[in-house]
């Protein structure tokens, strides 16, 4: 499978690549039978003793990003991280990436290039928030698309298609972003793209000045980039890239600094990670770490000690084993030496998936969802620990009328959770949120000054129509237990999203995942969350219609 937001476009074509793109499982569900010690219900830890940034906007956020509201496409699929104070006059420096229909930049668009015909110039977006004397400290300074990339072995333009992620390194003041790219002219090319900045760089405003970038502003913006596991559509065709850094400061070991990349090879039906030096100068060949299985959904971490870790997911006949590997660095750019993967837990009430929406999923909300396992680690009493969170079905996806069955479709959504402290060799498997109505989405970050667990997610539990959704945050104090109780929850947004107020994409896509980031700076820890809302209106053929924009909140704890 591509990325969602190349796979609409070219889906909206006269179908080319459909084969590709049409790779899938429908899955029939049975009851759950997890692994290890299981818990049939979390306990409930005390509320977060914190406060939704009012001037970031209580009830749906703040719209992050610049575009007029005359004729608005959608922007979804976020990510975000920070440096506290590390902003103009010492605000936080925030910088979210989200899927883009603006086509922000372009790749060549000539006639008869596929670009130019399916609009496939850069769809990956930058959004950066700078100015610590503005009024609203989620509010947008200046955006982007990031720029094409030459394939130095083809010659031939990539441009990014969308799946954005991006971190931060505290102790070097730098960024990285991580994007998926596609060559639909004439080489047919893929790749995973990663740029560099740095603090320095974003506060300055002549290389990255206010509005709307052009490409130009864009590479000086993001002047450092390279590609890794370069290949073609029909041999890699890399999708989901995700990134973790060893944020240990130079000197404190082994890696320490080192960008890690993953993705899964779609046409491959595998995952890759690789490791670059801090500076990009240097990365080492891409290795595949999913051994003999058909794995999707990765995601990787690293521990406080430097040790990688990953997460993905293998389709099985009843639902989805989440699988676990863990890696030694060995200093970039030699790769990671990483041992076969292990079985956390099976999972076989998972999320209905149909890769273009608008059939079997979400009973109340029919667009593009999947069960997706997400991690994190952190330093306790007992040692270091992993959380690994992911959404699922209540119950059997199957559901019954008077002569008709309907299948693959969920009518209430969950979220669960497994621990371990002794780096996967354990796992204990608990519930996160089994509230009424559905929960999903979620994702998950450590605060490493407090080691306090930050999981925000979607919820339409306040909805009886179980449609439009609020983005709520739990916290999991450190404590004597693994998995130590989750914490009550704190709604972010008080108005809910409405999954289907977009005329573009109507109800079919939302982007798969949110964003989140947990830091300390001064006054206190918080956490910038970034995800898909509604609430904005844009002026279509002068009448006024909601559409999908990537909103940010602030939570001070």
């Amino acid at each position: 499978m591509r990325s969602r937001i190349a796979r609409f476009l070219v889906s909206a074509s006269a179908g080319l690549f459909s084969t590709l793109l049409a790779i899938g499982l429908v899955y029939a569900v049975v009851d759950p039978a997890a692994e290890g010690s299981t818990a049939t219900q979390q306990e409930t830890g005390p509320s977060s003793s914190g406060t939704v940034l009012p001037t970031c906007g209580a009830a749906s956020g703040t719209r992050f990003n610049l575009e007029p509201r005359t004729d608005p496409v959608p922007q979804n699929e976020t990510a975000v991280d920070f440096l506290p104070g590390s902003g103009l006059s010492g605000g936080d420096l925030v910088v979210g990436g989200a899927n883009d229909f603006r086509l922000l930049t372009s790749g060549t668009g000539t006639p008869g290039d596929f670009r130019g015909v399916f609009g496939m110039t850069n769809q990956t977006g930058y959004y950066v928030h700078r100015n610590g004397s503005a009024a609203n400290p989620c509010s947008a300074d200046f955006e982007g698309g990031f720029p094409s990339l030459k394939n130095p072995n083809s010659n031939g333009t990539l441009v990014g298609v969308g799946d954005p992620a991006v971190v931060a390194d505290p102790a070097r003041q730098a960024f990285f972003f991580a994007d998926e790219r596609a060559g639909l002219g004439e080489t047919f090319d893929s790749a995973v793209a990663v740029f560099r900045t740095t603090a320095a760089t974003l506060n300055n405003s002549t290389s990255c000045p206010n509005g709307t970038h052009s490409e130009a502003a864009a590479r000086s913006c993001w002047p450092t980039s390279i590609l890794l596991d370069i290949g073609t559509i029909f041999s890699t065709l890399d999708i989901r890239p995700n990134l973790a850094l060893d944020e240990r400061a130079d000197g404190g070991g082994v890696g320490a600094g080192d960008l890690y990349v993953s993705a899964a090879r779609a046409s491959a039906s595998s995952v890759f990670i690789a490791v670059c030096r801090n500076n990009l100068s240097a990365c080492s060949s891409s290795i595949k770490i999913s051994g003999s299985d058909i794995a999707d959904n990765p995601h990787i971490a690293v521990r406080p000690d430097g040790g990688i870790t990953a997460t993905y997911t293998v389709s099985t006949s009843t639902g989805l084993d989440i699988k676990w590997v863990t890696c030694t660095p060995n200093g970039a750019p030699n790769a990671p030496t990483c041992m076969a993967a292990t079985r956390i837990t099976s999972e076989s009430q998972i999320l209905p998936y149909n890769p273009f929406g608008g059939g079997p999923g979400l009973a109340a909300a029919q667009f593009v969802i999947r069960t997706f396992p997400k991690h994190t680690h952190r330093q306790d009493s007992n040692g270091t620990e992993t959380y690994v969170v992911w959404d699922r079905c209540k119950v059997s996806t199957s559901v019954t009328y008077p002569g008709i069955t309907f299948t693959n479709v969920c009518a209430d959504a969950d979220l669960r959770m497994a621990a371990s402290n002794n780096n996967g060799q354990t796992w204990t498997v608990a519930d996160v949120d089994t509230a009424v109505q559905d929960q999903f989405q979620p994702w998950i970050g450590t605060d490493a000054s407090t080691n306090i667990v930050n999981i925000v997610y979607y919820s339409s539990q306040a909805d009886a129509f179980q449609h439009r959704s609020k983005v709520l945050l739990r916290q999991i104090a450190p404590g004597s237990s693994t998995p130590d109780p989750v914490g009550a929850a704190q709604t972010i947004t008080t108005v809910g999203m409405d999954p289907a107020a977009d005329p573009f994409l109507q109800g079919i896509y939302m982007g798969d995942y949110i964003g989140l980031s947990a830091r300390a700076g001064l006054g206190g820890s918080r956490a910038y969350i970034h995800y898909t809302h509604s609430a904005i209106a844009g002026i279509y053929n002068g009448a006024r219609d909601p559409e999908q924009n990537n909103h940010l909140s602030r939570f001070d704890y």
